[in-house]
């Protein structure tokens, strides 16, 4: 049984520490599927996850933190309620979830 797999959605991944000198060997190595050249990335989106060369999630956050936002300001615009109990509820339904891994961004209520 073969495995199947999208080489346009394939990529390398090296995780290093900038700081660090690497060999030219190692800088210069390609990787290949099936006579298929990897191209290596410096972030690679997976599970809904931002994961960069450096173990940083700044990129995650920022994109999560963006999306949260823009819900919020989508709640804002369709509801014609000032009510605070339903906006409360609407975040709670539709921005809060995303949210839910970063317990310092997320206010109690």
């Amino acid at each position: 049984m073969a495995v199947t797999y999208c080489n346009i959605k394939c990529s390398a991944f090296r995780i290093s520490n900038p700081q660090w000198k690497l060999a030219n060997d190692i800088v210069d190595k390609s990787h290949s599927i099936d006579g298929c050249i990897l191209l290596f990335t410096n972030c690679v989106h997976d599970l809904e996850i931002y994961h960069d060369s450096r173990l940083k999630y700044d990129q995650h956050m920022s994109v999560t933190v963006h999306n949260a936002y823009k819900r919020a300001g989508l709640i804002l615009k369709s509801f014609c309620s000032r009510d605070p109990q339903i906006l409360k509820h609407a975040y709670c339904v539709y921005v809060r979830p995303l949210l839910v891994f970063y317990p310092d961004l997320v206010p109690t209520l």
